[in-house]
């Protein structure tokens, strides 16, 4: 791994961000052994500009051969409307990286205070097309940008932008995702990855694979205004993420068993000692999730079960 400069403080929300209820199917239960359902609620608050967490971004942007032109202009405006987006009062960050034979961080990840913005722009308008489209060593980079921070943000993510297919580093997209997934699986914190693809003559399936690998939303960009308004859409997601990959853990007591969650929605683990984790992956401002559990009582039971949530 390259060499990295001290890392940028970073601000941290100590605010309750997401409220939880539980709700049984009945109010009272007979003695007899029998299953009831529950649902538990939650409700995401409502987060301001000004109350949002701190974000850890890198762009990483394609500037093969086939960028020439008006492309990479547009690809740059866009960049620079990302750069605007970010905030130095809340200690947002960035990075940017290009490729194409060769991978090159033009800006390590950095504060976006005056100083940061300025060396930002000043990166992203260095920028000039060269050769081969390197997408896997771009992508690992970004990646390696944003590993093993001391102090990493709440949300973090990548912006993975291409126009065509990778012809140099991995060009199967099986290969890539594993690595990617691998990468993915080591961190202590998550990361989440977005993919943009300018144009129609882009691999869609390999993005897409790779937007799925990082639980983040693969853009198709074929005219040139949605490579704005792409962007603007998956920074403003961003930015009001309330908890990223949130876990939810539901276990009974008083001799009672969870059965399963109903619904196929998430991913859902039986652990060892009989309760249910739920990855429900990110959570934005004032946005609800019900989830529906099936839980067998026993027989005598004088209460309903005790249910015991825990993140």
């Amino acid at each position: 791994m390259m060499g990295r400069a001290a890392e940028p403080p970073i601000a941290r929300s100590t605010e309750r961000s997401v409220r939880l209820n539980i709700q049984c199917d009945r109010a009272a239960y007979t003695p007899e052994s029998q299953i009831m359902q529950c649902m538990v609620s939650l409700r995401a608050c409502e987060h301001t500009p000004t109350q949002r967490k701190p974000v850890d971004l890198v762009l990483v942007l394609d500037k093969s051969a086939s960028m020439a032109g008006e492309k990479l202009a547009l690809i740059q405006q866009t960049a620079e409307l990302v750069v605007r987006e970010c905030s130095g009062t809340i200690r947002d960050r960035l990075s940017i990286i290009t490729y194409d034979t060769e991978v090159e961080c033009l800006m390590p990840l950095a504060a976006m205070d005056a100083s940061g913005k300025e060396r930002a722009r000043e990166s992203i308008r260095s920028i000039r097309a060269g050769s081969s489209t390197n997408l896997s060593g771009g992508l690992l980079r970004g990646l390696e940008e944003v590993a093993n921070l001391q102090q990493p943000a709440d949300n973090t993510s990548v912006f993975l932008m291409t126009d065509g297919h990778a012809n140099a580093g991995i060009m199967d997209s099986q290969s890539l995702v594993r690595c990617v997934e691998g990468i993915l699986a080591a961190r202590a914190t998550p990361c989440t990855i977005f993919t943009f693809g300018m144009g129609t003559d882009h691999n869609a399936g390999m993005l897409r694979a790779i937007s799925d690998a990082g639980q983040g939303q693969y853009y198709a960009m074929e005219g040139r205004d949605a490579v704005p308004t792409s962007f603007a859409d998956a920074l403003g997601g961003l930015m009001s993420i309330v908890g990223q990959n949130l876990r939810l853990r539901v276990g009974a007591g008083g001799g009672a068993r969870i059965i399963a969650p109903l619904g196929k929605g998430y991913r859902a683990t039986n652990r060892s000692d009989g309760s249910w984790e739920l990855a429900l992956g990110d959570l934005y401002s004032e946005e609800s999730r019900d989830l529906l559990f099936e839980v067998q009582l026993p027989s005598h039971a004088e209460q309903p079960a005790q249910q015991t949530i825990s993140g």
